[in-house]
């Protein structure tokens, strides 16, 4: 099944199976992984990277293909680009029949030769996400990364690109950012090692993501969400003139609310307020990963209140379930 994600900023890495580049690895930004891999496979006129031009196609992921006449298996090894596939003609053709092109084989050649192997997602902002993408690019030219060692002898360009992602995911500022680490391509999945294991707000999902638009400001989406929202309210609330349940004051603008998703919370509070709270136990921090909703009392993340600040609804129950675990979570270490 394909995860569909609002508000999508997320960096990815393509694997190269290509016989003539296979091994070769590229770290890429994208606000929309489809189209980002028709662009791949575009080459530069479609807006690729020059360093993948010429040298893909590239996929996400996809079934596995048909099985193939020795012709085909053949051409896989022939040198391709973007903009002319190689074909095999099928039997009709010899016979001067029909003119038919094994639609099967260039479908495999087009797809098969290079991998989307992993991407990361989550990330607040475009700028955060472009920030990501160059220090996973060069690492030793990242002051973050300076403890990461560089290539080993027997180590390929797969790992040693895993390993540093590895490091990324748990130093300043990513390890705090809610971030899901997303394995496109289970077969090339590698265990983390001991010690080297993600946050534990950063869930490890599997299987092919879309980017979602998120809805506008007439949508039915956003009008339910609105009724309900409403509903939830008190009248004071209603009418505009909510308070702050941390420090009481009015919230005068907009942007300085922070509202739970759990249905029937009426919690509203300033951001900045709301934040200084979660840090209670981590004040040396300026951005908060998780913490109590002082309405509710359920353990929340900040990103996922930030997304639903944000309009980002469509991942709802999956936000409140992931809610519900850190909860779990956090009551087994207290029982402790």
């Amino acid at each position: 099944m394909v995860v569909e994600v609002e508000n999508f900023f997320g960096v990815y890495m393509l694997y190269c199976t290509n016989p003539k580049f296979k091994g070769r690895i590229y770290v890429g930004y994208t606000v929309d992984p489809e189209r980002r891999i028709g662009q791949h496979n575009g080459g530069r006129r479609k807006g690729g990277a020059l360093r993948t031009s010429g040298r893909g196609p590239w996929h996400v992921a996809c079934a596995p293909p048909p099985p193939l006449s020795h012709a085909a298996v053949g051409l896989i090894n022939a040198p391709t680009t973007p903009h002319k596939i190689p074909t095999v003609a099928t039997e009709p053709e010899r016979k001067g029949g029909g003119g038919v092109v094994d639609s099967t084989i260039a479908q495999y050649i087009h797809e098969h030769l290079k991998d989307m192997v992993l991407i990361v997602h989550g990330f607040p902002s475009d700028i955060a996400a472009l920030r990501f993408e160059w220090a996973w690019q060069h690492p030793q030219r990242s002051r973050r990364l300076t403890h990461v060692a560089r290539k080993h002898r027997s180590e390929n360009s797969l790992q040693l690109h895993l390993r540093v992602l590895w490091h990324m995911v748990r130093v300043p500022p990513w390890c705090r950012l809610p971030l899901t680490l997303r394995w496109l391509r289970p077969e090339y999945r590698e265990d983390f090692p001991v010690g080297m294991e993600p946050p534990l707000h950063m869930p490890v999902a599997f299987g092919p993501v879309r980017a979602k638009a998120r809805p506008c400001g007439g949508s039915r989406t956003q009008q339910q969400q609105g009724e309900v929202a409403v509903q939830s309210m008190n009248p004071s609330q209603a009418t505009g003139a909510a308070r702050c349940m941390l420090c009481h004051q009015r919230i005068q603008q907009e942007d300085e609310r922070m509202s739970c998703f759990h249905p029937g919370c009426r919690m509203e509070a300033h951001i900045t307020c709301l934040a200084r709270d979660f840090l209670k136990t981590d004040p040396t921090q300026l951005l908060p990963v998780e913490g109590q909703c002082p309405g509710c009392k359920n353990a929340v993340l900040w990103g996922d209140l930030v997304r639903y600040k944000n309009g980002c609804y469509g991942d709802l129950e999956e936000i409140i379930l992931s809610s519900q675990v850190s909860d779990n979570h956090n009551q087994t270490l207290s029982s402790h």
